[in-house]
């Protein structure tokens, strides 16, 4: 024990209670039916600060009692979490603090200094000891010191937890309004404003799309001849490896019918509907998937 100030001292965890050392059953022993005591091998078994009822032991080796700290040891080493009475197995370790010590507040005196307890974590697995546990030091306060410790942290972890749950929400909304902005955008909305204010800068769709098949049809024209002196390379190379693929021809794509425009939304008259592949200059061997309805617009 080490004096700190007049009202607090550092003690070793041995010193304040017990510590449980897990034990584990064969696996024969062990059932998801509800049978025996309930069992806990590691952290997948707490969820929003309660033990999950997922696995039971008809011979359990090493019980914890109420009130425990329970401390993972091997695996994900130094993971700690409040538990009940349970059998733990050889990865956990449970701490009970003595009937005079507020067994919160050693939770989260615990919980601050966690990180020095992982740092003695040892072996091809690391895991933590024993005595890297009961011999860990912790700062001590008096009966009326720890309670009020205690109150304040659940105060200000609850009101943490409310701002959690706040920006969930948040985040929630954020999704519903980008989603509202992107069917405003295309369906118009967005730009009604401009378009009308500014007609003699709006090309027609049809236009934009004329000179998309344009410039398609001369990329197809330029990559016809690459591919044709690529064969010719190839067989003046003695047709070494296969031959080049020639390129796929340009898609022509069906005229949109009225089955495809019944579920889209009204659009401006300027703008037109469109397949994706009419306003795609890339070949790919993906390309029989750009089929489907899109708009093009011009502001």
């Amino acid at each position: 024990m080490t004096k700190v100030r007049d009202e607090t001292v550092t003690v070793k965890l041995g010193e304040l209670g017990v510590l449980h050392c897990g034990q584990s059953p064969s696996s024969a022993e062990v059932n998801e039916d509800g049978n025996g005591e309930l069992y806990v091998t590691g952290p997948e078994q707490y969820r929003d600060g309660k033990l999950v009822h997922k696995k039971w032991t008809t011979n359990p080796k090493r019980i914890a009692p109420d009130g425990c700290i329970f401390i993972t040891v091997k695996g994900s080493v130094g993971t700690i979490f409040r538990g009940h009475r349970a059998a733990i197995g050889r990865d956990i370790y449970a701490f009970e603090p003595f009937p005079e010590v507020d067994p919160n507040y050693v939770y989260f005196a615990i919980l601050e200094s966690i990180a020095s307890i992982k740092r003695g974590a040892k072996g091809d697995i690391p895991g933590i000891s024993k005595p890297d546990i009961v011999d860990h030091e912790i700062l001590f306060l008096g009966p009326q010191g720890q309670a009020k410790l205690v109150a304040k942290i659940e105060a200000l972890f609850s009101r943490l937890e409310e701002g959690v749950a706040a920006l969930r929400g948040a985040k929630a909304r954020l999704k519903l309004y980008r989603q509202s902005l992107l069917k405003a955008a295309f369906e118009g909305r967005l730009t009604e404003t401009w378009r009308r204010q500014n007609p003699h800068l709006i090309e027609p769709p049809e236009t934009l799309l004329s000179r998309i098949r344009t410039e398609r049809e001369a990329a197809h024209k330029q990559a016809l001849a690459d591919w044709q002196e690529a064969v010719r390379d190839w067989e003046c190379s003695g047709r070494l490896g296969p031959k080049p693929r020639k390129p796929a021809a340009s898609n022509d794509f069906d005229t949109i019918t009225q089955d495809e425009r019944e579920p889209v939304p009204p659009i401006p008259k300027e703008w037109l509907l469109v397949r994706l592949g009419e306003v795609s200059m890339k070949w790919s061997r993906f390309f029989g998937q750009l089929g489907s309805v899109s708009k093009v617009y011009p502001g």
